[in-house]
């Protein structure tokens, strides 16, 4: 069968894949919602989509009964070459799955950086399928427990991939091709990707709970729980102990006894249910869950009115571990953000992160907040309103990130969609407050902006010379801010 291109809606990608997409991670695909019967095994499936004026490859799909694995590439500059006019017209040129004519197949793994398969025959070797470890096997039981018991060590593992090796389980080879690339980074070889769409025997019983899930180091890494409850005994398995992220609303499992993940991404009252929790709990960064607003995914800091509840999370209780945290200031207030950065909590925090209309936001207020603090790192994300984007009809669908670091003192902005701005000299002068007196700034744009968007992105440029002093200028970036913060090896909170 022929290889095959289709176009998916945004609102369908973001509830297969997440948000922010990770390129590499593994993604069981919904039969119902997508032409998986065409798909032969010798024929793959690319999958498509738009944001932001850009065509996405979101993922590719080798094998019908396999996992896709992400892309997140940017194919907008290939459309002409595989006979599409331009982005507007993707929607009605992708819906129908297309059959992609083998030169064009081929451009798309060329770009995706995979090996050109001609037939058949040059695919990846099949892999065998793992060995099922038995109960009386103590040796193996005995490296897998050393494994959990120190989940950031990388010598345990060798050893268990090791055993395994010996054993003829290709489990073994998948955890040591992926410690080696921890090391050296790059993007994972077709052997690993093949490798990795077997389902983690070590992590079986908390897979089938999980939406979404991707192995690092050959392990279980990171974690989206499905909404159907986990049993006691499933959160009792000590494979949760290598997941290093986890987004869950439910709080039995982020409480468990083996769970030593750094970032958790949940909802107002389980923040303020960790907080009163008996034990210190692992949790170096909490955010929260995704929300999509007009198509497009939005991560979105916690939600918290409750004044009991706020009280309870600046007394810190459980969560004497966190050091980095993102909340909604259009739902806490400026007066709630003063007490947080004058309790307990505040002292701890060294990365805040505030989710705010820009509109609403007294910029220099913030600044302010920012002087008094003993914040190493603050970013402030400032949501387009109705003033500054060109259709005050449209929800807003744009941000800028707006970062202070202790450090150097340097006002760092992010803009994710310079379209948007009806007069950049209102963004300008929104955001002047904040760099006050600092001199420098850089600028830093989610990628790569053409068109009338790179002449708008000049006219930016050239306000903000105008205030400040050094204007440095950083194009092709991604998002950073609290989902890279930077972990340090967690410790069992029991």
């Amino acid at each position: 069968m022929a290889d095959l291109l289709v176009y998916v809606e945004p609102t369908l990608i973001a509830a297969m894949f997440g948000d922010p997409m990770v390129p590499g991670a593994r993604v069981l695909l919904p039969r119902d919602r997508l032409p998986l019967e065409h798909l032969g095994t010798e024929s793959s499936l690319f999958l498509v989509t738009v944001e932001h004026d850009q065509v996405i490859l979101v993922a590719t799909l080798d094998e019908p009964s396999g996992d896709a694995i992400v892309r997140a590439r940017d194919i907008s500059r290939l459309l002409p070459r595989l006979g599409c006019r331009g982005v507007g017209d993707v929607v009605g040129w992708g819906r129908t799955p297309r059959i992609l004519p083998p030169e064009d197949a081929d451009l798309l793994r060329y770009e995706l950086g995979l090996a050109l398969w001609e037939a058949a025959k040059d695919r990846p070797a099949p892999v065998s399928p793992p060995v099922a470890i038995s109960a009386d096997d103590s040796t193996a039981a005995a490296l897998l427990a050393a494994v959990f018991r120190q989940p950031a060590c990388d010598d345990a593992r060798i050893v268990y991939a090791d055993y395994l090796q010996d054993k003829g389980d290709p489990r073994g080879e998948l955890i040591t091709l992926q410690i080696a690339r921890s090391r050296t980074g790059g993007a994972a070889s077709e052997r690993e990707q093949a490798l990795a769409k077997a389902v983690p025997a070590e992590a079986r019983a908390i897979v089938d709970y999980l939406l979404h899930y991707e192995l690092r180091r050959g392990f279980l890494a990171r974690a989206t729980v499905g909404p159907a409850p986990v049993p006691a005994a499933v959160i009792d398995d000590p494979a949760w102990a290598t997941v290093e992220e986890i987004t869950c609303d439910e709080l039995a499992v982020l409480v468990g006894r083996h769970l030593t993940a750094a970032r958790a991404n949940i909802a107002g009252p389980q923040l303020a249910a960790l907080a009163r929790h008996a034990f210190r709990l692992p949790f170096q960064a909490i955010a929260g869950t995704t929300r999509t607003i007009m198509n497009v995914q939005y991560q979105m800091g916690i939600e918290l009115q409750d004044p009991r509840d706020w009280q309870a999370v600046m007394e810190v209780g459980g969560l004497a571990g966190l050091r980095a945290l993102a909340i909604s200031g259009d739902v806490c207030g400026h007066h709630m953000i003063k007490r947080l950065l004058q309790s307990a909590l505040g002292d701890q925090l060294e990365h805040l992160e505030v989710d705010v209309e820009i509109a609403d936001a007294d910029t220099a207020w913030w600044r302010g907040c920012f002087d008094r603090s003993k914040l190493g790192r603050f970013a402030l994300r400032l949501r387009y309103s109705d003033f500054i984007i060109e259709d005050a009809t449209c929800a807003p669908t744009s941000e800028i990130r707006a970062v202070l670091e202790r450090n150097g003192s340097l006002l760092t902005l992010q803009f994710d969609d310079v379209l948007h701005f009806r007069d950049v000299t209102d963004v300008i002068a929104a955001l002047a407050p904040l760099g006050h007196g600092l001199g420098r700034i850089c600028v830093e744009i989610v990628g790569l902006p053409q068109g009338r968007a790179e002449l708008r992105l000049q006219e930016l440029i050239a306000g903000l010379r105008r205030r400040f002093r050094a204007v440095s200028l950083v194009t092709g970036c991604r998002w950073r801010g609290l989902a890279r913060w930077a972990s340090r090896p967690a410790t069992a909170h029991r």
